[in-house]
């Protein structure tokens, strides 16, 4: 794949990295002033940033990060609203009236592993709905990192009392060694990463 001249390219992030940073801040305000719906279509136009197909992974990555801090932010907001009488199941249908499907799934895979976490979700369901989404991102870079914050987004699922899982835990899941919802998260998850 050909990307544009390198100053084409600092020139683009360049522009790209301004929007990001305007679309954050109207996002934090009408989080702050409680605007459920104007945060939402800041946050939509943010991760619309990411849509593009002109930057390198090295500058894609770049971008990337400075979406994955807001996106912490919107996630913090997606929980506090939980408290106030929204349920997530509420959350997850209203993100998917995104009009872009790449935002879409940046904002279903937040509110998703909040709501699997939650404890009042179908977390095989929801996780192999998300995975599925994701591999409907065809350019390489943009599903790489959408799948990468799917990832990174539901790790702690795979946490067993106070522990994470490491290596040897994975192989005792593989081999059935522990059983409930870790072993279907696990392959749901590991079917989704490209072979």
């Amino acid at each position: 794949m050909a990307f544009p001249l390198a100053e084409e390219q600092d020139k683009f992030l360049k522009e790209a990295s301004q929007s990001v940073k305007k679309n954050a801040y109207f996002m934090r305000k009408a989080m702050d002033e409680d605007n459920l719906r104007e945060a939402l279509r800041y946050s939509a136009a943010m991760l619309g940033e990411l849509r593009t197909s002109f930057l390198s992974p090295q500058k894609y990555y770049e971008l990337y990060m400075q979406v994955f801090d807001e996106l912490g932010n919107l996630e913090a907001y997606f929980a506090d609203e939980q408290s106030k009488g929204r349920t997530l199941a509420e959350l997850y249908e209203l993100v998917q009236h995104a009009g872009n499907v790449l935002p879409r799934l940046y904002l279903m895979v937040a509110v998703g592993c909040l709501y699997i976490k939650s404890g009042n979700a179908k977390s095989n369901e929801i996780l192999k709905d998300l995975v599925e989404m994701t591999k409907g991102v065809q350019h390489p870079t943009r599903g790489l990192f959408l799948r990468s914050y799917l990832c990174q987004r539901s790790r702690y699922l795979f946490c067993i009392g106070s522990t994470n899982l490491n290596i040897t835990a994975l192989g005792a899941v593989a081999s059935g060694g522990y059983s409930g919802r870790l072993r279907p998260l696990i392959h749901c998850l590991w079917s989704g990463l490209p072979t």
